[in-house]
C-alpha cells in the first residue's frame, strides 16, 4: 500500500506489541501481511507441540557447543520467548508461575518437559483457540470466571479480531 506522500511501505514497528503479545501480534501476519490464504499455525497447542519439537532437537547442538553451559539455562534460553503467549488471558499466570517453578527447582531434561507441564495450567479452550479468537481476561472457562488467574463474578465472551 501506499505510505506517507504516495511511497512503499518500508516497514513497521512491533517490537513490544510482539513481545508482550506474540500469539495476537503475530498469529495472523502470514495471512493478513504476506496474503497467505491460511495461518500456517491453527492453535496454540500446534505452535507448543512444534516448538518443543523443535528445541528438543536443538538442544543438543547448544549443550555441546562447548561453551560450560549448564543445561538447565539452555533450556531457560529456549523456553522464555513463550512467557507471553498467554498475556491477559484464562491461566496467564499459571503458565508463567508452573514454568518459572520447573525451570527453579525442578530438573528438566528437555524443552518438551517444560513446556508440556506448563500447558496442563492453560484450558483447553485457551490451548485450542484460532488465531483470531481472543479472550477479553473476564473468560469462563472450565466451569469458572478467570481474570488473569482471578475468579470474578461475570459471563464467557469471547471475540474474533
Amino acid at each position: 500500500k501506499g505510505g506517507e506522500k504516495g511511497g512503499k511501505l518500508q516497514g513497521i514497528m512491533i517490537g513490544r506489541a510482539a513481545y508482550k503479545m506474540p500469539w495476537h501480534t503475530l498469529a495472523d501476519a502470514d495471512r493478513a501481511i504476506f496474503g497467505e490464504q491460511e495461518n500456517p499455525c491453527t492453535s496454540r497447542r500446534q505452535l507448543l507441540t512444534e516448538y518443543a519439537k523443535q528445541c528438543d532437537e536443538q538442544l543438543s547442538t547448544y549443550v555441546n557447543m562447548g561453551k560450560g553451559q549448564k543445561l538447565k539455562h539452555v533450556i531457560r534460553r529456549m523456553v522464555k520467548p513463550l512467557l507471553g503467549l498467554f498475556y491477559c488471558e484464562p491461566g496467564a499466570t499459571k503458565w508463567r508461575r508452573q514454568m518459572d517453578q520447573t525451570l527453579m527447582k525442578g530438573d528438566p531434561k528437555l524443552p518438551s518437559e517444560v513446556i508440556f507441564k506448563c500447558m496442563e495450567h492453560v484450558p483447553s479452550e485457551v490451548l485450542d483457540a484460532a488465531p483470531h479468537v481472543r479472550f477479553d481476561g473476564r473468560e469462563q472457562v472450565n466451569g469458572k470466571q478467570h481474570t488473569n488467574g482471578k475468579n470474578v463474578n461475570g459471563k464467557r465472551k469471547l471475540s474474533e479480531a
